[in-house]
């Protein structure tokens, strides 16, 4: 009898353990976004957009400590007309795996082009109650001053066209002057598209560079910050792992890490945020879009105190593709030689005589 009842006790101990992990395995928690200003507001490569991630369970009550896995991707991009940066379309732009205090991954970034990002995330209790992936979206319009400014820019060669035109048809046929003339736009335009696509703007190899380690310590906390690799690409995630330790070599658990990056050339901020290291170590994976030199800014603070460290790291930009320089001179030869054609028809019209 005695046996029966272990044996019973043991069976239901069981059941309530496996439920339990059941119940953790297929978590339903969910991800709320938030931006501001709000998506119809934000200008590409613009506006510091302050972003909050907020995980719930299925009562809609904050998740506190919770994990978070996020996937950010930029837009597909158009076959026809190019955003500032075609290198950045259809990349990573940010991915981060880790605890998140109070519920929310909150960060301000400047969003670098138009178009639809994809906002993949996933979260838990811990990484293996991960919920299902969970696909969020962010449109960002273009911005009004560029359109404007492109507009006007599109008049004055439209004027130019005109002006050439007016002055071309002078001393040949209408028909030989805009063939003549369409040629030797092609030529200046393409020529050196061709030249320099695909390079490097500047610098070595990004990729070819190897990772480095630079440390700051203060108040017994020891803050070592990694960058893999060793530069920044435009189009290549670089991995930035952040730890604390103390004296001791020991993690300092429940650590906050604030991390800057500062785009030294326009002196403005292009990413920063809070990271929770629950255990003193927090990793961060991020595309500097723009290729020039950045300063990355960490603070590290914990019950010990806090220690600061900052490190310029090098950007390879790269010219836009071939295909875009291309597509790009075409459209503008075009609208030159319609203004041409016009130049050519006003100096061709026919003159009034007065008796």
């Amino acid at each position: 009898m005695k046996s029966i009842k272990i044996f019973l006790f043991l069976l239901f101990f069981s059941i309530i353990v496996l439920s339990g992990t059941k119940v953790f395995a297929n978590s339903n928690f969910s991800v709320e976004m938030k931006t501001t200003p709000t998506a119809q507001s934000i200008g590409p490569d613009l506006d510091f957009v302050h972003t909050t991630l907020t995980v719930k369970d299925n009562n809609g009550s904050i998740v506190n400590d919770a994990y978070v896995r996020l996937h950010i991707h930029s837009p597909k991009g158009n076959k026809i007309f190019s955003t500032d940066f075609p290198w950045v379309e259809n990349t990573h732009l940010i991915a981060y795996e880790g605890y998140v205090n109070n519920g929310s991954l909150e960060f301000d970034y400047i969003y670098p082009i138009r178009g639809k990002y994809r906002v993949d995330v996933q979260a838990g209790i811990n990484p293996s109650t991960l919920s299902e992936k969970q696909s969020l979206s962010l449109s960002v319009h273009e911005n009004p001053i560029e359109f404007r400014s492109l507009l006007i820019f599109i008049a004055l060669l439209l004027g130019f066209g005109v002006i050439a035109g007016f002055i071309i048809g002078r001393g040949a046929p209408m028909k030989e002057a805009a063939f003549a003339s369409l040629i030797l736009m092609l030529s200046i335009g393409i020529t050196p598209s061709i030249a320099f696509a695909d390079h490097p703007a500047h610098g070595q190899d990004a990729a070819s560079i190897g990772a480095f380690t630079e440390n700051a310590t203060n108040e017994g906390i020891n803050l070592d910050f990694t960058m893999n690799p060793g530069a920044g690409k435009v189009g290549m995630l670089n991995e930035l792992t952040l730890t604390a330790k103390n004296s001791d070599g020991q993690f300092i658990a429940n650590t906050n890490f604030d991390v800057k990056l500062w785009h030294i050339e326009d002196d403005k901020p292009v990413f920063s945020t809070v990271l929770f290291g629950k255990n003193g170590q927090a990793n961060l994976n991020f595309q500097f879009f723009d290729g020039a030199e950045h300063e990355v800014r960490i603070i590290a603070t914990n019950l010990l105190g806090s220690v600061s460290l900052a490190r310029i790291v090098e950007v390879e930009g790269i010219h836009p593709p071939i295909s875009t320089k291309v597509k790009t001179t075409i459209y503008f030869t075009l609208i030159v030689f319609l203004g041409i054609i016009a130049g050519l028809r006003l100096q061709r019209k026919p003159q009034l005589k007065v008796s």
